[in-house]
């Protein structure tokens, strides 16, 4: 929206190309929006959106992680750092949902994954406890 006319201004549909209706995280680091998304209803499979806003370029990479969704984004110099979950959108097949989330590494220039690494849960300690004490 342009905040002096309050115009509205589609950049990109991602539901009809891409099948993506939840931009879950947004984040702007370096000139750079970096989105990233659950997909439409029965859907595995989230995408990598880049929009580089002074030059209008757009890049839209599916399943960057096989059948995961993006949930979380930051950015260091030329890599992306991205997490993901198992889930898709509403109803998609649990046969084919991935067992563990991950967190990857996009190397932004490369315009590829250029690590992936599983999160280890079966090793993290869970608290049974009332984890809400604390704060009471």
């Amino acid at each position: 929206m342009n905040t002096t006319t309050l115009e509205q201004k589609t950049l990109f549909n991602l539901k009809d190309s891409y099948a993506q209706d939840r931009p879950y995280i947004m984040e702007f680091q370096d000139d750079l929006l970096m989105i990233g998304t659950i997909p439409y209803y029965k859907e595995l499979g989230g995408v990598l959106a880049l929009y580089h806003p002074e030059t209008g370029e757009k890049e839209v990479y599916r399943n960057v992680v096989e059948n995961q969704s993006i949930v979380g984004l930051a950015k260091y110099g030329n890599l992306i750092f991205g997490s993901t979950t198992i889930r898709g959108g509403l109803d998609a097949p649990t046969s084919e949902m991935a067992t563990k989330p991950v967190i990857f590494v996009w190397d932004i220039a490369k315009k590829e994954k250029v690590k992936e690494i599983e999160i280890p849960f079966e090793s993290i300690q869970r608290n049974t406890n009332d984890q809400w004490s604390d704060f009471r």
